[in-house]
């Protein structure tokens, strides 16, 4: 019996713990969970503001939803499609309903209503200032699940923690922090959550229709939050183009492929700000090349698998057919989009539109930029990323294409490195749990003597150990968040 054997044999017994104990798990995630809210309460030290300008522009939206429905009741939802406002873009105005993303204010709205409905006395600001928070909760939570499905327990809570305390998604998940990334970053990683979920192997049709249902529904609700949904919309082309072309897509995948592209795109054309041209947008072009590949792809086994029974000609034709509806859809690129989506997909176009350069958050983003979001977290995803070629499985593909995929645009825009931040910390997590898992196998239990010092360390007590300290974090952190002098008093402008 030495300390060295100690301790190895104690770290395993608090690994077979974690896997086994769910009281023990749900304490972690929550304490997780916390660290979140803790670090981004931090600004409530200088007071409870609305924090800079768009976030500011829809709570002025979410004021007017909110006016009209006291107004008017039920009559009054749709007001907001009908609103033009004369006080910005002066003297001409601006269509409110076309300019901004409805889901968002709506949802503001009904957050709203519905603690008041339950009797809490809140206003309208105090909802704006704090649902951020609330939802970078609830999207700690979420990357749990998304890291469990692709690595585990351990990967799962990783996933979760590198998420809560990442710098690249911090400032944008704040105390008052009321626009797009609110929103629009949880339904973009549930969206991904519920594809990669239908690709699973041995689930039934039923099943993966939903899961696919699914997905296209929270794309398309990121569509209505915040124009980076179109990040989504290509990705989920792109992997299921590459899934079925690598011959690693589980049978009927293709079926869930389409319910969720087409999903996606009815929702996406629904929207004002997109309308119905949208169906011939170009990402719509390459959202219908993915539908018709995959189906071809699992009727006539056109992958690389069985590249040699595809036969000279069919393989030429599949061939200049990619080229052509590559060539098209390059070429509609500048037309059909603007000129900051286009410079995000092809960089070279930047210096060309002096309008796009001028904005400070669409330079491109430096490696400093991305140490600083990133970290140590770099050095584990080009881990993960080998890892994942070594268990060729349709889901680490998806994973591994999502992230190359993000790292690319986010390379694009400084302000897009919270796009590829999930994916990246997903990717890392896994390499990081890999580690950990082959320290833990090189384990050896020494004497039985040990066994009992580790049964009573390693049983449920360090539950109360935890408790213990998670209840002095909450006494130490909160002169450190609150103000001693909180405001009061202070009054928003008139809307």
């Amino acid at each position: 019996m030495n300390t060295r054997s100690l301790l190895k044999l104690w770290f395993r017994s608090i690994k077979q713990l974690l896997m086994s104990s769910r009281t023990l798990r749900i304490f972690i995630l929550t304490l997780t969970v916390l660290i979140a809210i803790f670090i981004r309460l931090q600004p409530l030290k200088y007071g409870a503001f609305i924090n800079e300008f768009d976030p500011y522009s829809y709570y002025f939206c979410t004021s007017y939803i909110v006016k009209q429905v006291e107004r008017k009741g039920i009559l009054g939802l749709d007001d907001f499609f009908f609103w033009h406002q004369n006080r910005t873009w002066y003297p001409f105005g601006v269509d409110m309903w076309k300019a901004y993303h409805p889901v968002h204010p709506y949802f503001g709205a009904f957050v709203y209503f519905l603690l008041k409905f339950i009797g809490l006395n809140v206003s309208l600001a105090e909802v704006a200032i704090y649902l951020p928070v609330a939802i970078a909760a609830i999207t700690v939570m979420i990357m749990y699940f998304v890291g469990k499905e692709f690595g585990g327990e351990l990967t799962g809570f990783l996933s979760a923690l590198f998420y809560a305390t990442s710098p690249a998604v911090i400032p944008r998940t704040t105390l008052g922090w009321y626009d797009t990334e609110m929103l629009g970053m949880p339904m973009m990683i549930l969206s991904f959550y519920f594809y990669v979920l239908s690709l699973r192997e041995n689930i039934s049709i039923r099943r993966r229709l939903l899961l696919g249902f699914l997905s296209g529904i929270f794309a398309g609700l990121m569509a209505g939050s915040w124009s980076a949904a179109f990040f989504i919309i290509g990705l989920i082309a792109i992997i299921g183009i590459t899934v079925s072309l690598l011959g690693v897509a589980p049978k009927n995948s293709e079926l869930s492929h389409t319910v969720s592209v087409v999903t996606m795109i009815v929702i996406t054309s629904m929207l004002p700000r997109y309308g119905i041209k949208f169906v011939y947008h170009p990402l719509a072009l390459l959202s219908y090349v993915s539908i018709v590949y995959t189906i071809l792809s699992s009727k006539y086994n056109l992958n690389l698998k069985h590249i040699s029974e595809i036969g000279l000609s069919r393989l030429v034709l599949l061939f200049l057919s990619l080229v052509i509806v590559s060539f098209v859809i390059l070429n509609l690129l500048p037309s059909s989009i603007s000129g900051r989506l286009y410079a995000i997909v092809n960089p070279f176009y930047k210096p060309m539109n002096p309008l796009v350069q001028s904005v400070q958050e669409h330079q491109a983003t430096s490696f400093a930029s991305n140490l600083t979001d990133f970290g140590i977290l770099l050095i584990f995803t080009l881990l993960g990323c080998f890892l994942i070629l070594k268990k060729s499985n349709t889901k680490s593909f998806a994973l591994l294409i999502s992230t190359l995929v993000a790292i690319y645009f986010s390379c694009s825009f400084v302000r897009l490195t919270i796009l590829a931040a999930p994916f990246v910390i997903v990717t890392s997590s896994l390499a990081l749990a890999w580690i950990v898992n082959k320290i833990f196998e090189k384990i050896t239990i020494p004497e039985k003597k040990v066994r009992k010092f580790i049964k009573r360390t390693t049983s449920y007590k360090p539950l109360y150990t935890f408790g213990v300290i998670l209840t002095v974090i909450m006494i130490i952190l909160p002169p450190s968040i609150f103000p001693v002098t909180p405001l009061t008093g202070f009054q928003y402008g008139d809307t």
